[in-house]
């Protein structure tokens, strides 16, 4: 019997492969255990650890005892009896701790030797033992004090170690994504987070490493000192994937890639499925980085997934977003962002690859401007002019033979060099085909490869699917040999996954699409990652190749029913609902008592605050459209409008206005085929918001009279009411004030009503807004003092900015300019908490006004010049566009009434 114990994540064991359930106090006590294994843990210290938080049962000892004799059973003589108390007899071999523990020796020991690169490999194995917080499923408190803690302190160790010696090497690849989990994990390890940032810095990716540390809050001074001497660097996009592990040969083609990419050049990179093209271009773009100061982007268009391929219109929507194009100045009109893409692109050696191009006609939009390098991979050839062609071939025998003893291991590979020439020709010379058999192979080392290659022979091989003159057809029978190696249950989420919309996914998603436990689903991604049927190219996140999406979907078809199809779509849309709604009530709380509304039977993920939110939806954001553009394709019209409604948030947030306006439409159509009304008032009162940030007045103005109308057909008067003051703040910024006035008091008048105090709450504030564009400061003022007094009543700091902006342009009005200072000073420190950087550079503005009004240049000229410094960091950054810019502080005085100057 093989016993295998796991506690660096969830406490688990297997005996010959098998997982043994283990549960409550049997996990506990395998815990206590394991984490001294070797040594004795006294009866005592047991007891403490099992009944943590409550008294310990009337015989402690014998209690003991009977859980002891319970977990013997199943790792049998492991479990030894001494005077006193227990011990866990594991090593290295049987206990993943003990195996954690020794590969950190043995890094120490080649650290002090000098072997840098020894030390490093011993800490990736080292690291890649763990799979979440040591003992995560462990419930006891005082255990997780005494053991968990100091043992995920040593993980932390490991990892800035790991990441210290990596620094050191140049190898940067993966150090990022470990050490993001690691500070998530545990976000007080303020070194931690602080040796990301560095890591960050370090790769060029500026935006990430800001982030993080503002995150931190109070960064050390080196920290800070490192932070300024990179401020300086250009900004540039690093996007590119991880290094392809074990590459192998393509000498000849590394070399033709870098002759026609030594200026600027489009270089088509055309081959079959599975033979390296997009391993070659990443290979060489990683080789070459420092030929490409503009940096590198890669995007994969899915060209050869029917249902997910991107247009242009996206695709240069992703492009322009690479490249740090604010999402609100991104045009609608394909020909305009066109040109935009290349005047942003001209001449900043920039390297950017085209992964999976199926249509030539969707190249030319998407190509950078001059000075640039292109590489493009496709399966079809794209011949034209200015076009230069790298053709890809399956591997030669020598290379595979090379590929195959990387993975397998030297020894096994030239036991019998025959065996190993077939093996590549087994899976005609691809290297993709090559990596799965090879782990496939590396489950059985007990097979000599030529018993192995025997075994692929029997009567239920797939080489029918093989076709002569396409060697990538007979990929089929590679994977299909991956995939009757799989247990039942794993087999059928691998097929589930096939019915992903989405560009990757979570183990979350997974278990939504499976209908099982997050956990269950962590486990069987694990396998399925390790069988390389799918990829983990970042912690948490897993994806396909395009041709294993196409095998899961087919098996999928074959061996799943319809129903059983239909109900895993269901129960992932569910999800993705639920979540969305999840992430937009902390987006934008306000919104929380519509969103609530949704109901689902998912469970959302545990988001924490805006920013967990805000970064779940930016992960998520592509399979968001995806599942958006599912549901409406399937007639799930439910979804269909709920999904693009819950995600508005999101939208406005990060002012996608156009992905917005597109799924909108697509909503507005469902909820007209359900004949819902209410639907369809939700859906163009969003429609109403995203024409607002588009400056679009008049689309707004239809959407929102649009919305009022479905509402009164309806008798809804709180959504009435708020349709109303939607109509007011349009015409509000039209300069149309009595008609901005009728619509506000309407509103107020409804609020009022039915008690609503939050809708009283906006409803006066915008009143105040109307009467100061109306030159009526004291009537500005009454409508802010009632406003103040529900707001006190209702602990409502949302929008502080906005009423003590009202309040000193209402008391400016008065000539009452000290107190005007006073409301305008706590605006700006209002914006600057919430890190709205252009509203506190206006209210600077505004302030500095005042300020000069009162005599008090000093004061005016610094406040001027600090509102200037923070319209140009914008600009800089591309947050705003100089055109807005050139506005900016025209469009701020003219917040001051009239009369006033």
């Amino acid at each position: 019997m093989t016993v295998r114990i796991e506690v660096l994540g969830p406490v688990r064991v297997l005996v010959d492969g098998t997982v043994v359930p283990l549960r409550g106090l049997a996990r506990t006590l395998l815990a206590g255990l394991s984490s001294r294994a070797g040594d004795m843990v006294p009866v005592p210290v047991l007891v403490r650890w099992l009944w943590s938080g409550g008294p310990p049962p009337r015989k402690p000892r014998q209690a003991v005892h009977a859980l002891v004799h319970r977990l013997r059973e199943v790792v049998g003589d492991l479990l030894r009896t001494t005077p006193g108390g227990y011990v866990l007899a594991a090593d290295a071999d049987s206990l993943d701790l003990a195996g954690f523990r020794r590969l950190v020796t043995e890094s120490e020991r080649h650290e002090a030797a000098g072997r840098t690169a020894d030390a490093g490999t011993c800490l990736d194995d080292a690291l890649a033992l763990w799979q979440s917080s040591a003992f995560v499923d462990v419930d006891s408190d005082t255990f997780r004090h005494d053991e968990a803690e100091p043992l995920n302190a040593e993980r932390i160790a490991a990892a800035r170690r790991w990441a210290n010696l990596r620094l050191q090497l140049g190898l940067l690849d993966g150090v990022a994504p470990e050490l993001t989990r690691l500070v998530r994990e545990h976000p007080s390890g303020r070194r931690l987070h602080e040796l990301l940032i560095t890591v960050l810095l370090r790769s060029g990716r500026r935006a990430e490493a800001l982030a993080e540390y503002d995150r931190l809050g109070v960064p050390s001074p080196g920290l800070r000192a490192l932070l300024d001497e990179q401020g300086t660097a250009a900004e540039v996009p690093r996007q590119l994937p991880s290094a392809i592990p074990h590459f192998v040969g393509r000498s000849a083609e590394l070399r033709r890639l870098a002759e026609l990419a030594a200026g600027p050049a489009t270089v088509v990179v055309e081959g079959t499925a599975g033979v390296g093209k997009t391993a070659l271009a990443v290979t060489f773009a990683h080789r070459s980085a420092e030929k490409y100061p503009g940096g590198q982007i890669f995007l994969n268009l899915r060209g050869y997934e029917p249902d997910a391929a991107l247009d242009a219109t996206s695709a240069l929507l992703v492009l322009l977003h690479s490249i740090g194009v604010p999402g609100d100045t991104v045009p609608a009109a394909v020909d305009e962002r066109v040109a935009l893409w290349r005047a942003r692109t001209a001449y900043r050696r920039l390297l950017v690859i085209l992964d999976n191009v199926r249509d030539r006609e969707l190249l030319a939009p998407l190509l950078p401007g001059p000075g640039c390098t292109t590489l493009v991979t496709t399966r079809d050839r794209q011949a034209g002019p200015g076009l230069a062609m790298v053709t890809v071939e399956p591997m030669p025998p020598g290379d595979g033979v090379r590929l195959l003893s990387r993975i397998l291991g030297e020894e096994r590979v030239t036991h019998d060099p025959e065996a190993g020439r077939r093996f590549v020709a087994r899976c005609a010379g691809l290297p993709l085909a090559i990596r799965i058999l090879s782990e496939n192979a590396g489950l059985h080392p007990g097979l000599s490869l030529r018993d192995f290659l025997g075994a692929l022979d029997g009567p239920d091989d797939l080489t029918a699917f093989a076709v002569d003159d396409d060697p990538a057809a007979d990929l089929r029978s590679v994977f299909a040999h991956s995939y009757r190696a799989l247990d039942q249950d794993t087999a059928r989420l691998f097929r589930l996954l096939g019915l992903h919309p989405g560009v990757d996914f979570t183990a979350r998603a997974a278990a939504a699409l499976a209908g099982i436990e997050d956990a269950t689903a962590q486990r069987r991604l694990s396998q399925l990652t390790a069988a390389h049927l799918v990829e983990e190219p970042e912690p948490g996140r897993f994806r396909f190749h395009d041709l294993l999406r196409a095998y899961a979907k087919d098996l999928c078809g074959q061996q799943d029913t319809a129903a059983e199809r239909d109900a895993a779509t269901g129960r992932l849309l569910d999800w993705f609902l639920a979540a969305t709604a999840e992430a937009g009530a902390l987006l934008l709380p306000h919104r929380r008592v519509h969103l609530a509304t949704i109901t689902t039977t998912a469970r959302p993920p545990a988001l924490a605050d805006l920013t967990q939110a805000r970064e779940w939806c930016r992960a998520e954001y592509p399979n968001l459209l995806a599942a958006i553009r599912l549901a409406a394709a399937t007639a799930r019209h439910r979804y269909a409008w709920q999904l693009p409604w819950a995600l508005q948030s999101y939208l406005l947030n990060q002012t996608l206005l156009h992905d917005g306006l597109a799924v909108h439409d697509l909503a507005l159509t469902a909820a007209r085929h359900l004949g819902d009304q209410r639907a369809q008032a939700w859906i163009l009162t969003c429609r109403g918001f995203l024409y607002t940030y588009l400056l679009d007045d008049r689309r707004a103005l239809d959407s929102h009279r649009g919305a009022l109308d479905l509402r009164r057909a309806v008798g809804d008067r709180m959504l009435e009411g708020e349709s109303l003051l939607n109509l007011a703040l349009v015409h509000q910024r039209t300069g149309e004030q009595d008609q901005a006035l009728r619509d506000c008091l309407g509103a107020l008048a409804i609020a009022r009503e039915l008690g609503l105090r939050y809708a009283e709450l906006a409803c006066l504030s915008t009143l105040a807004g109307i009467e100061i564009a109306l030159g009526r400061y004291a009537g500005a003022l009454g409508h802010l003092h009632e406003s103040i007094a529900i707001q006190d009543k209702l602990q409502d700091r949302h929008h502080d900015g906005l009423r003590l902006t009202n309040l000193g342009l209402a008391t400016a009005g008065l000539g009452k300019l000290d107190e005007s200072a006073g409301w305008l000073r706590r605006a700006v420190e209002a914006f600057r908490d919430n890190d709205e950087s252009f509203e506190e550079s206006s209210r600077l503005v505004l302030l500095g006004e005042v300020h000069r009004r009162r005599g008090a240049g000093e004061a005016a000229q610094a406040c001027f010049d600090r509102a200037r410094r923070l319209v140009g960091e914008l600009v800089d950054q591309q947050v705003i566009t100089p055109a807005k810019a050139a506005r900016w502080f025209d469009e701020a005085m003219a917040l001051f009434g009239p009369g006033t100057a």
